[in-house]
C-alpha cells in the first residue's frame, strides 16, 4: 500500500525545467541563504529584523505565534 502511494506521489512531481517550459512558473528569483525574505502565496516580502518579520506574518498570513 505504501509503495502504491509513493508511486502516485512520484508521478505528481515535476522538475524546475518542466514547470518553466509549461508556464507554471511566473518568475525565477535567485535567493541567497542569508536573505531575509518571507515567501507566501501573497508574494515575496523582505524584512529587516524579527519585529518587521512578525508584522509581515500578521499582515500577510493573518496571525502567527506569540
Amino acid at each position: 500500500m505504501l509503495q502504491l502511494l509513493f508511486r502516485i506521489l512520484e508521478s505528481k512531481r515535476t522538475g524546475f525545467e518542466h514547470a518553466r517550459q509549461c508556464g507554471d512558473l511566473a518568475q525565477e528569483i535567485p535567493i541567497e541563504p542569508e536573505s531575509n525574505l518571507l515567501i507566501c502565496g501573497n508574494g515575496i516580502f523582505s524584512y529587516a529584523d524579527d519585529e518587521s518579520l512578525q508584522g509581515l506574518i500578521e499582515s500577510q498570513l493573518g496571525g502567527g505565534r506569540r
